[in-house]
């Protein structure tokens, strides 16, 4: 499970989600893809440009994508 991180205070509202990772394929070396779902299968918001993600994963690390 990965979850969405807040920006920090000053930065734009944003959404918190806790998502699951459904598939994880290697397309390079280093590289992955990984599709995100809803935990209970409910669709997740429309993308918009500019719009990006942030993870928190397992180890506390943030990416942003």
């Amino acid at each position: 499970m990965l979850q969405t991180t807040e920006r920090p205070a000053g930065g734009p509202a944003v959404d918190v989600a806790t998502l699951r990772v459904t598939a994880k394929t290697t397309v390079a070396e280093g590289v992955v893809t990984l599709e995100l779902a809803a935990p209970d299968g409910s669709r997740l918001p429309d993308w918009a440009p500019g719009a990006h993600v942030d993870l928190t994963l397992g180890n506390g690390t943030t990416r942003q994508y």
